[in-house]
């Protein structure tokens, strides 16, 4: 992952714990999950684009992910 994905990662976890949000690791896994995508198609969170956040939704529900587990964990930050 590059610095700036990671940046970022880190960057909405000091968020999330100065919000005293509870499901910081849930949402962590989520955003890595996503930034690891964008990083193997040599992309960052500034270059990413409608395509991507679709294909990364699509493999979500794929693996068995609710729609509602999904709409839960984009909420927080998309």
């Amino acid at each position: 992952m590059d610095q700036m994905n990671l940046d970022l990662l880190e960057g909405f976890c000091q968020d999330c714990q100065m919000r005293n949000i509870k499901s910081i690791e849930t949402y962590r896994i989520y955003v890595k999950q996503y930034l690891d995508l964008l990083d193997s198609r040599s992309k960052n969170a500034n270059s990413a684009d409608k395509s991507d956040l679709k294909d990364f939704l699509s493999g979500l529900r794929q693996r068995g992910l609710k729609q509602a587990s999904i709409r839960k964990g984009f909420h927080m930050y998309f």
